[in-house]
């Protein structure tokens, strides 16, 4: 498995000023590249590929309390659902697991070839092997491998239990394979493969509806190089093709999906947005602005929230679920890859891949800037925006970053007034306005809708 790169891209940057007596943003720094994390209870485990460690992580204490040298090019962590193990897949084509008692290694089980990241039922552990096309069945009890399941080009597994790849109604595990478009129905109960799903387009990891249609679990794939989001009813005796495609944005990534399936949300890596699909009515019904090259969004255990790491801004989306609309903007350290949040839904934890830092976010709105009022809008130029608002009374406040929706245009200042330009004439815009903290910037305060001057 080769190791992500990690180019450096120019991102907000982070103002000077201090915000708050308790900082709600924490970095904690353990150098290399750390690339995904998995918490449990109060603690996180953080893969670090170019270092070859697991990093243990007090998140009250914000403090590291134990380094494990675990492995070439671990693969991001995965818990088991009792919370006793956690599995890393290693570049060694290898699976180690480790005792959440003792924080030891205490299994080390060759798999197939390059292993991606396990994923864990209540009897079994499950490694999809990029290179070997196949799926490892792993018994945690024995730590052995006892079945090998033939699958497609480049399969990955998904996370057990929270509504991605897994129908826990069927009892179903379903492994898209990206390079030949097909997905595989891997029956948990027997460890073979009941059923694939034949050819999309190259597709990214998919995602279960947590809730059942009437016609089974709906199963959603992102069609990479059609730009699409894919959705289909999957009756395991009688493998579907596509039901039906819904444009999204550029390159999206593996879809999330809300408590109770009624929501798809898909970021768009090339289109810096985040794309929110109806499906009851397979249609998007808002396109969120986030940041430059946007990752996997996460929904959280209420379902009130979205979150996205965005690698290219160095920052994570707060998107909430109500209003399809950003809810915070948080400033973590340099190319976020990935983003887990703990059970009590109080802590983000950011793993850092460009500057070796993990970043611990407490997301009260509290800890945020409030959201600017009275914006308003000058259309008296051709194609611009001039925004005006009034000033926050939030401490800490050290600028203010406007946007222009749809689009996503963005300006930012120091004072109480910034103009957008290059928008499109004719078209009818609302204007977000979020004040910025040493830590991110909070909720967005909302102009009228506005025709902008042709």
């Amino acid at each position: 498995m080769a190791i992500f790169a990690a180019t450096a891209l120019v991102g907000l940057g982070l103002p000077t000023s201090a915000h708050a007596a308790t900082a709600p943003i924490k970095n904690i720094t353990v150098g290399g590249m750390p690339t995904g994390s998995v918490t449990n209870d109060n603690v996180a485990y953080v893969s670090n590929q170019s270092l070859g460690q697991l990093h243990i992580i007090d998140i009250s204490a914000a403090k590291l309390v134990k380094t494990l040298d675990i492995c070439p090019v671990p693969s991001p962590p995965a818990t088991s659902p009792d919370g006793t193990k956690v599995f890393v897949s290693c570049g060694d084509n290898t699976v180690r697991i480790v005792s959440t008692t003792s924080n030891t290694e205490i299994a080390k089980i060759p798999v197939g070839t390059g292993p991606g990241k396990p994923v864990a039922s209540n009897a079994f552990a499950y490694v999809s092997n990029v290179s070997s096309n196949d799926v490892s069945v792993i018994d945690p009890g024995t730590s052995t491998v006892v079945a090998t399941i033939a699958v497609g080009l480049n399969p990955t597994t998904g996370v057990f239990g929270t509504g991605d790849q897994y129908d826990s109604f069927n009892n179903n595990l379903y492994v898209p394979n990206r390079n030949d478009g097909s997905i595989s129905v891997i029956s948990t109960s027997s460890n073979t493969v009941i059923a694939t799903i034949p050819g999309q387009s190259q597709i990214s990891e998919a995602a279960v509806a947590p809730i059942l249609s009437s016609v089974g679990p709906l199963l959603f794939a992102s069609q990479i190089n059609a730009g699409e989001l894919a959705i289909l009813s999957q009756d395991p005796a009688n493998a579907s093709t596509t039901d039906s495609t819904i444009p999204v944005g550029d390159n999206p990534g593996k879809p999330a999906v809300n408590i109770d399936g009624t929501r798809v949300y898909v970021s768009n890596y090339s289109g810096k947005s985040v794309s929110v699909v109806n499906v009851d009515t397979n249609k998007v019904i808002a396109t969120v602005p986030v940041g430059v090259q946007p990752g996997d969004p996460v929904v959280d255990g209420s379902g009130s929230s979205v979150y996205v790491p965005n690698f290219g801004s160095s920052t994570v989306t707060a998107i909430s679920t109500k209003t399809n609309a950003v809810r915070a903007t948080y400033f973590v350290g340099k190319g976020p890859m990935g983003v887990s949040l703990t059970s009590d839904g109080v802590t983000l934890v950011v793993s850092n891949s460009n500057d070796g830092t993990i970043s611990l976010v407490k997301i009260a709105a509290s800890a945020f800037p409030k959201a600017p009022k009275k914006v308003t809008v000058s259309t008296a130029t051709s194609k611009q925006g001039k925004v005006t608002w009034k000033k926050s009374t939030s401490s800490g406040v050290t600028g203010y970053v406007v946007t222009a929706l749809p689009g996503g245009k963005t300006c930012t200042t120091t004072k109480t007034t910034c103009t957008i330009k290059k928008l499109t004439g004719g078209v009818k815009y609302t204007f977000a306005v979020q004040a910025k903290s040493k830590y991110g910037a909070g909720a967005p305060g909302n102009s009228k809708l506005t025709t902008v001057k042709k």
